[in-house]
């Protein structure tokens, strides 16, 4: 017989423990990886390696699975016609305190996300993987891309303070180091005609308010993206028709939007000529789009540049001829009065004598020359165009026209009589009132700074 072998009965095996969640230390990799969780919301286990390149995919799928098994992130696999799709993660609330540095929630955690909203979170962070991973085959860089709660703007329009919620607002950079923003919506075939029908009614508001003034150096572009062509020229149709001025007018608010059917492949936004735009022309690239919206900031501020020189060689002509300046301080004296009296008593006897003087100016007199032609082309822009007389006093403030000395003012003559609508001619300082104002209405459209809502005359030019 063989002997048994004794068993070490005083032998004590305790089970393995696991580190606690609110205490297990995590790595720099699982630490970037809940960053993007936190970011997008819903991440596959697909876009994580596209993301992190440098990663092997079995250390990404134990990391992954390491937060799960810590609280810190949720996974399922939604169902899928054909094949199986990939494990969906999204960060629990415990995770978002962790990335915001808040201490641990109270209560219970948040639910498994519906499939809807797995499939749309899903589709807006490939597209941002597309863009991150291939913007630079097509010469963009991505500089900033917000998700809705960031990229939210609110604005007044119809009397009532309204929001424009996109999906996602990115901002890109070309080669040359210019930037382009556009806003982002992706359909994927759950929203009704009517919602749509809201969303671009919201869009043209936004349009009209001109809000976007504050945040942007131009008005961005829209990219549309949904499941079918025919459903994006329905909303590029819908969009036009909303940015029209009114039914019996033709032209419609300045604004560029780009639509296409690839919500479930957004990749393609890249490397396909795939968009049609509001005036139906189809096969446009992102470029095309981006560069629609850049194109009248660009000319206005190529139209600022060209006045700058236009003006500077004006300047320099004046301080170069002495003759010249003092004719334009004489002939100017109107619109350079509240300059004058701002120099104070003293400063008004230097300015007479210097328009009396005949002498070689000085260093000083060529500079206060070049200071007072530039008051006077802010005051009168187009004066270098026009000869218009100096005005020899002010109008009344009700008159805007002098009256033709074939009708002379009668308060019981009707307006519609003959003498009542003959031809009138403007007064001379009422037409340099118009032209003023002519002229602050036109900057917006002919200088940059303006086109933003700044004052040209106050701090340096945009440089975009």
């Amino acid at each position: 017989m063989t002997a048994e072998r004794p068993r070490n009965r005083g032998r004590v095996v305790r089970p393995r423990r696991r580190s606690a969640p609110s205490v297990a230390p995590l790595a720099e990799i699982d630490q970037r990886v809940l960053g993007v969780l936190c970011t997008h919301r819903v991440v596959t286990q697909a876009q994580l390696g596209r993301l992190f390149p440098d990663v092997p995919e079995r250390t990404l799928r134990y990391r992954t699975r390491r937060l799960h098994e810590l609280g810190l992130a949720g996974r399922s696999r939604p169902y899928r016609e054909q094949g199986s799709a990939p494990n969906h993660h999204w960060p629990t609330r415990r995770a978002d305190c962790l990335i915001r540095g808040e201490p641990a929630p109270r209560g219970g955690e948040r639910s498994q996300p519906n499939p809807i909203f797995l499939a749309h979170a899903g589709a807006l962070t490939d597209l941002y993987v597309a863009l991150q991973t291939e913007a630079g085959r097509v010469g963009l860089v991505v500089q900033e891309y917000r998700r809705e709660g960031v990229a939210r703007e609110t604005f007044d329009g119809a009397g009532r303070t309204r929001a424009l919620a996109p999906d996602a607002m990115v901002i890109l950079v070309h080669e040359d180091g210019r930037k382009s923003g556009a806003f982002i919506e992706i359909d994927l075939g759950t929203m009704s005609h009517t919602r749509l029908q809201a969303k671009a009614d919201l869009y043209a508001a936004y349009v009209a308010s001109e809000a976007w003034q504050e945040r942007h150096l131009f008005l961005p572009a829209l990219l549309f993206l949904t499941t079918t062509d025919t459903r994006a020229s329905r909303f590029l149709g819908a969009l036009a028709r909303a940015l029209s001025y009114s039914p019996r007018q033709q032209g419609r608010r300045a604004f560029v939007a780009g639509a296409a059917g690839i919500a479930w492949t957004p990749g393609r936004l890249l490397g396909d000529a795939c968009l049609a735009d509001l005036d139906r022309n189809t096969g446009l690239t992102l470029l095309d789009v981006l560069k629609a919206a850049r194109a009248p900031y660009e000319q206005a501020l190529a139209r600022h540049h060209e006045r700058e020189e236009a003006d500077e060689a004006l300047r320099r002509a004046l301080r170069e001829n002495p003759q010249a300046m003092r004719k334009l301080l004489a002939d100017y004296t109107h619109a350079l009065s509240a300059y004058v009296q701002a120099l104070g008593p003293v400063g008004k006897q230097a300015v007479e004598l210097l328009r009396a003087s005949t002498d070689e100016p000085s260093p000083d007199e060529r500079a206060h020359c070049a200071q007072s032609h530039a008051t006077s082309m802010r005051r009168y822009p187009n004066h270098e165009r026009t000869n218009c007389p100096r005005p020899a006093g002010a109008c009344a403030p009700r008159s805007r026209y002098w009256s033709s000395t074939a009708a002379p003012h009668n308060p019981n003559r009707s307006r519609r009589s003959p003498a009542a609508t003959a031809p009138v001619r403007p007064c001379a300082a009422q037409a340099a009132c118009s032209a003023k104002r002519r002229s602050r209405d036109c900057t917006r459209r002919s200088c940059p700074r303006s086109y933003l809502g700044v004052d040209v005359s106050s701090g340096p030019t945009v440089d975009a």
